[in-house]
This record gives C-alpha cells, structure tokens and sequence, in this order.
C-alpha cells in the first residue's frame, strides 16, 4: 500500500548554546500526517498553546526556549491542507512528553495508540509525570489504545506491534530508553520504509560512524532527558546499524530540523 506522507514541524525550541553545543539553531517538533484509504493519522501532535500554559517551569522554559504560534499546529496545518482536525482518526504517540503530544486535546474524535509502558507517565502520582506530562492534555481523548511487548520481528527489532484499526503497513517499533516505552513509528511506502524515531537520538550525526568534537556534548544533553540511558545508547546504535545496512529504510527523528532541509517531504 502506498500513502500520502505529510512532514510538518509542529513548534521549535532554541536552547540557549544550541549552535555553539550541538551545531544547530533550534529543534523542531517533527511530526508525520499519513493519509490512507480509510483514516488520516498523525504521528505524534507537537506543541499547542496549552503547552505554553501548562510548562510552568520557569528553568525548563529559559534552557529550551519553546518557540510557537498557531500556524504551527496541527489542526492549522491539516486545515491548510483540505481537512478538519475531525478527520484526524488516530494518532500515533512516539512518548508522552509535552512536546510529542501538547497538541492530542485539539483531535477529539482520534484514537491514541501508544506502548503501554508510557502508561507510567500519565499517572498524576508518578514523579516523572510532574515534569514531563499533564493529564489536562487528555480531557477529550476518544480513546487510548496501548500495546505490549509482544510481536514480531522488524529488521532485527523485536516485539515491534501491528497497530488497531489501522493498516499493517504501519507499526509500533519499541525504542526505551527515552522514556519507559518509547517507540518509534515504521511506514511501509510502496517499497520503502520511513521509520519516525522520535527522541530516540537527537541528532543526524548520531546515526554516523564518524564523531565528532559535539559527540560528548550531545551525548550529556541527551542523557539527561533519558530515563534508561543504557538502553537508549544500546538503540541509538541499532539504528545506525539499521541506518548503515539498509538503504532501503529512512529513519528521521523529532527534533533535528535539518532533515526538513533539501528532502523531497510531499509538505513541509
């Protein structure tokens, strides 16, 4: 089966030192809007203004800076694109975190499918909750779908999962690390795979056999956000394996806007 695959940047964040620590301006929140025969997905939602009133932390705001307005959204870019927010079906959740998910209030009529894992960040007594995820985001949630270990095998990942009410060609592919159940997103276009893997690495260089003098830096940055940096280092090496071995597969992730630069994305 083939799809209509929409790139859209959903927000940005513009830490302060990004381009001297990391080589670049700002981070997007690079989210996917699939159109197939039967549903309209989305994969993961980005920031929304409950997002700015909900972080309150006054740390977090002045290290990343969250940069947006309305034109950013979802709902407005799906508009622009001949849609209602009211056919968006399902939406695909990378992880539970502000920023992949500030926006999931606005799709009442969607379904939310994520790893059931993540399920540990949406309990208001959980102390990670606190600082990475609010239940307001899911007052007009349809439906939440969530998913265990158990599947099959994808290019050597394991456990990966069909998701419910939507077609086989789109799978749920376990990526912890990040977060308890972080999962990436893999879409089979016609003969090709594009693999949507979230916070799983953060940066294009990540995935290269080649460092570079940002490596350590980038490596504390991301260590701090990850809530099993082990296995968050054991997948990002998987993926530049998957990355080097198998042309065949195109992996981007949410926030390195660079992927948005000289690519053939039906929309940007």
């Amino acid at each position: 089966m083939s799809f209509k695959i929409h790139h859209l940047n959903c927000g940005s964040f513009c830490p302060h030192l990004s381009q001297t620590l990391f080589g670049v301006t700002h981070l997007s929140c690079h989210c996917l809007l699939i159109e197939s025969a039967q549903n309209l997905i989305l994969v993961d939602t980005g920031l929304s203004d409950l997002f700015l009133k909900l972080n309150k932390n006054p740390l977090n705001k002045f290290l990343t800076r969250p940069k947006f307005d309305n034109l950013q959204s979802a709902s407005t870019q799906i508009r622009n694109l001949g849609y209602s927010p009211s056919d968006v079906t399902d939406i695909i959740a990378t992880h539970v975190d502000q920023d992949h998910i500030g926006a999931v209030h606005e799709f009442k009529l969607a379904r939310l499918h994520l790893n059931h894992n993540e399920l540990a960040h949406l309990n208001p007594e959980a102390s990670e909750s606190s600082k990475r995820f609010s239940l307001e985001y899911l007052v007009n949630t349809k439906e939440i779908i969530t998913y265990s270990k158990f599947g099959e095998d994808w290019f050597g990942f394991k456990a990966v999962k069909q998701l419910k009410h939507l077609p086989p060609e789109i799978l749920l592919v376990p990526l912890v690390g990040h977060t308890n159940g972080h999962s990436g997103i893999a879409v089979k276009d016609g003969d090709s795979w594009l693999l949507h893997a979230g916070d799983a690495y953060f940066f294009q260089e990540d995935l290269s056999l080649q460092a570079n003098t940002k490596s350590f830096k980038r490596e504390i940055f991301q260590s701090l956000d990850a809530v099993h940096n082990k296995n968050r280092v054991l997948n990002k090496k998987r993926l530049a394996q998957l990355n080097r071995e198998n042309s065949d597969v195109q992996i981007i992730n949410s926030h390195d806007h660079r992927y948005f630069a000289g690519t053939n994305f039906s929309s940007i």
